[in-house]
């Protein structure tokens, strides 16, 4: 049980079931690679499974973080926005001026968690190179699909959209000349 081991090498891939049955036959404990990367399938996915769970919750923080930043920016540019409605411009005005804003916000946040999270990857690969070069040779464990970038980029932006429909709302509602006396 302790300290005792054997490899055994098998000509043909098709002979591995076999052999495997054969060696727990004679009461011996037997893994095959495969078995190994299953596990490590399994680990992975647990992974994935529990950082989409945090990526879900960033989400939620990072929409209630934008609208609260555009509500405090409309609370801040009460003026602004009155000096803009009496000059000409429309409700439908105000709405895009917030809505452009909290989309800019989203990309840029977008922009910068996709370079964090390539960053991080690189740096996750370099150390595993280094410390397993040995066994997994030149193979990168941390990848991105190329599709990635753009559909999270989009995505933020979206979500930076949609986070800021309220407080373009209420900018837009906002009476002038209530908004030209604040200050």
């Amino acid at each position: 049980n302790w300290g005792m081991g054997a490899v055994v090498l098998a000509k043909n891939k098709k002979d591995v079931p076999r052999i495997k049955k054969q060696v727990k036959a004679l009461g011996f404990r037997a893994v095959t690679i495969e078995d190994i990367i299953g596990k490590l399938h399994a680990f992975f996915v647990t992974l994935q499974s529990i950082l989409a769970i945090f990526g879900g919750i960033a989400f939620f923080v990072a929409t209630f973080s934008i609208v609260n930043t555009l509500l405090m920016a409309v609370m801040e540019r009460k003026r602004e926005i009155g000096v803009l409605q009496a000059v000409g411009a429309t409700r439908g005005h105000i709405m895009k001026i917030f809505a452009c804003e909290a989309a800019a916000i989203g990309l840029l946040g977008g922009l910068l968690g996709c370079l964090f999270g390539w960053l991080l990857a690189m740096a996750g690969n370099a150390f595993a190179q280094y410390k397993w070069g040995h066994i997994i040779g030149s193979a990168d464990l941390f990848t991105m699909p190329v599709w990635l970038f753009p559909a999270l980029l989009f995505f933020t932006m979206l979500l930076g959209l949609a986070a800021g429909v309220y407080p373009a709302y209420r900018a837009s509602r906002l009476d002038p000349v209530a908004a030209l006396r604040y200050g």
